[in-house]
């Protein structure tokens, strides 16, 4: 069984916390699980012991365990010890937003890996690591991987208590990419969520138009929910009709500046209604102009301008 401790030397990228975070974070931490094992005797091989000094994660996950579910463990924590206002503030929030879930770690970005809730009202948080970045824990190819454990506010960013509960399941490509899709979706809905507490209130009808715009993200989506798409704009057409055309043309758009360079057109400008373009020339101003005469004032944001 390994041990929790702190070596700052591996700590080197922007997916995680600073170092100064770190030795913050853990102080914390570490006197949280020190206070809550003194008093209760989680783990009696520990008790005297300086918890920075390393500690298994075997006892580490019984007193964390505890804490999870006696929230007045915090406020005790904080009877018994000087802590400074930031301190405080830092604990008062580990114990009201605290967020113990199952996750698929679903990618790593440059400032985080992105978090997918497990099963249920799916959203996205991109997560900081602590001491080990996640990918070394777990590598780019394992993903997704599915994993339990308690998401944490931390100045201002997403953390988590660094003890990990891991599946032994790997996923096939199908499933894989279903885990994909709906990250995509809860992305497009929530948008990818930094900070707790998430308060973002969504409507049924900002989780339909996020489908839409998921659909028509790639060629490919479009090809695969055609039918969905046909039947989820005709629910409400003044409402999702303009957004089915300004993302539609967004999608084309890639597509005519392939074609247009190896045409060999240089500073061409274009806008597009849906999948047709309406209007190109060299002179940008010419096209707005062009646009202006085509399209009524009320369908102007259904247009799509670009350039090669």
């Amino acid at each position: 069984m390994g041990k929790q401790g702190i070596n700052l030397n591996m700590v080197n990228q922007s997916s995680q916390l600073t170092p100064d975070q770190i030795t913050r974070f853990y102080h914390l931490w570490f006197g949280l699980l020190q206070n809550t094992n003194e008093k209760y005797k989680l783990a009696p091989t520990m008790l005297g012991k300086d918890f920075h000094q390393g500690i298994k994660t075997e006892d580490a996950g019984k007193i964390a365990k505890f804490i999870w579910t006696h929230p007045n463990v915090f406020d005790e924590f904080l009877v018994t010890r000087n802590l400074d206002k930031h301190e405080s503030e830092i604990i008062r929030s580990w114990k009201q937003y605290h967020y113990k879930d199952k996750f698929y770690i679903v990618k790593y970005l440059k400032d985080g890996a992105v978090f997918l809730t497990y099963g249920h009202d799916e959203k996205a948080y991109l997560i900081k690591g602590l001491v080990s970045a996640f990918e070394e824990m777990w590598p780019r190819q394992t993903l997704p991987f599915l994993v339990e454990t308690v998401l944490l506010p931390f100045e201002g960013v997403i953390t988590t208590c660094g003890l990990y509960y891991a599946s032994t399941i790997y996923f096939g490509r199908n499933i894989s990419r279903d885990i994909y899709e709906t990250c995509q979706q809860a992305e497009l809905t929530y948008g990818l969520i930094t900070s707790l507490p998430f308060t973002k209130s969504v409507t049924k009808e900002d989780k339909q138009i996020a489908q839409i715009k998921f659909y028509l993200q790639s060629a490919k989506n479009l090809d695969m929910y055609r039918d969905e798409l046909e039947d989820l704009i005709h629910k409400k057409p003044a409402l999702y009709l303009p957004i089915y055309f300004y993302h539609r043309g967004l999608l084309e758009a890639k597509t005519y500046k392939k074609e247009y360079r190896k045409l060999g057109l240089k500073k061409l400008h274009f806008a597009l209604y849906g999948a047709v373009v309406i209007a190109a020339h060299v002179d940008k101003r010419q096209v707005e102009q062009t646009v202006k005469k085509l399209a009524p004032q009320s369908e102007l944001n259904r247009i799509v301008f670009d350039q090669v």
